[in-house]
């Protein structure tokens, strides 16, 4: 999840606003990144 954050910082950054994350039935994974940079549902 580290190297994925890392990325998403430098890409985002550099401008890039939108992503996706291929989770292979993991979305802990893409939950703890979005949680860790901050990213929050529209509720």
């Amino acid at each position: 999840a580290n190297i994925a954050m890392d990325m998403v910082k430098i890409l985002s950054r550099e401008g890039v606003k939108d992503f996706h994350f291929y989770t292979l039935n993991r979305a802990e994974m893409s939950y703890a990144i979005c949680h860790t940079l901050g990213v929050r549902p529209g509720l």
